[in-house]
C-alpha cells in the first residue's frame, strides 16, 4: 500500500523542500502537495520551478500522488460569476500543476452553501455541478483524475451525493476520495461510508477527529481498527494521504501517523 503525506502539515510552518524531506526521514512512499501560497503556488511557479520540485521529490524516491489547492476561498458553487470563475481559474491551474508533477489524482471540492442569502440549494447544486463538469473535462485532456471530497458545510456532503455526482458526469476522471475526517462529523458508521462508496473510492485521506476537529492519528474518537477491517473488506488498493493537522508538533504528528498506519498495514 502507497502511503503518502499531505503538506498542508507544514503549511506556513516550513518550505516545500522541508516537507518533502521530512516526509521521506519519516517513511513515506509519496506526498499530497498543496497547491497554493505558500507551498507551491501555480502562478508563481513556471517551468523550471516544476522541473526543480519533480527533481526533487526524485531525488527522495518519492512520489507525488495527488494535489489539492487552499479551499479557504474557492467556492465552485459561488453564486457570483465572477468569483466562481476566479475559483474555476485557480482549481484548473492547480490540476495542470498535478500534471506536470505526473500526480494521478487531484482533490477537489464541490463548493459551500451555507452563507446569508445564499440562492436555494438546488440551485446552488447546479452551479457546483457545473463547475465540476467543466473541471473534469479539463482533467480529462491532460489524465488526471479528481476525486471529489465531501464535507460539512459543503454543498455535496454525505455518501449518496457525492456518488449522485460522480454518476451524473459519468467519466473514469472523477471518482470520490474518502476522508475519514469527512465521515465522522456527519454521524454515519464510517463501515457504512465505506462500503456505500467502495465502487467510487480511488483514494483514502486518514486524520482523526473529535466531533469538533481534525487531529493527528489516534487522538480522537475514529475507531481505526473499524476503518481498516472495511478497507479491507471492500479490498481498496489505492493509496492512503495522511492528512492531519498539528500545529504544535507537525513533526510529531508525521512520524506517528506513518507508524500508525503501518500497524493496520503490515503484516505482524
Amino acid at each position: 500500500m502507497e502511503i503518502a503525506l499531505s503538506t498542508v502539515l507544514y503549511t506556513w510552518k516550513a518550505p516545500l523542500e522541508t516537507a518533502i524531506a521530512k516526509a521521506k526521514r519519516f517513511g513515506y512512499d509519496g506526498v499530497e502537495i498543496r497547491a497554493s501560497k505558500p507551498d507551491a503556488w501555480p502562478r508563481d511557479l513556471k517551468k523550471p520551478g516544476r522541473v526543480h520540485i519533480k527533481e526533487l521529490l526524485e531525488r527522495h524516491s518519492l512520489r507525488a500522488v495527488s494535489l489539492t489547492p487552499d479551499w479557504a476561498d474557492i467556492n465552485l458553487a459561488s453564486s457570483n460569476p465572477s468569483m466562481r470563475e476566479e475559483s474555476l481559474r485557480q482549481v484548473k491551474e492547480a490540476i495542470e500543476l498535478a500534471a506536470d508533477l505526473e500526480a494521478k489524482y487531484f482533490t477537489i471540492l464541490p463548493g459551500r452553501w451555507r452563507n446569508l442569502a445564499s440562492p436555494p440549494l438546488e440551485r446552488a447544486k447546479s452551479l457546483s455541478l457545473e463547475s465540476l463538469n467543466e473541471c473534469v473535462s479539463f482533467a480529462e485532456k491532460i489524465d488526471v483524475v479528481l476525486c471529489l471530497e465531501g464535507a460539512v458545510g459543503q454543498i455535496l456532503e454525505k455518501e449518496q451525493d457525492l456518488i449522485d455526482a460522480v454518476e451524473k458526469i459519468g467519466s473514469k476522471h472523477f471518482r470520490v476520495a474518502a476522508d475519514t475526517s469527512h465521515a465522522f462529523p456527519l454521524r454515519a458508521p464510517i463501515s457504512d461510508y465505506f462500503r456505500k462508496l467502495k465502487r467510487y473510492i480511488e483514494i483514502v485521506h486518514l486524520a482523526d477527529h473529535d466531533g469538533i476537529r481534525r487531529l493527528p492519528l489516534g487522538n480522537g474518537k475514529i475507531d481505526f481498527a473499524e476503518v481498516f477491517k472495511v478497507i479491507e473488506e471492500i479490498d481498496y488498493r489505492g493509496p492512503f494521504v495522511i492528512e492531519v493537522w498539528n500545529p504544535r508538533d507537525p513533526d510529531l504528528a508525521a512520524r506517528e501517523g506513518k507508524a500508525f498506519v503501518d500497524n493496520y498495514l503490515l503484516p505482524h
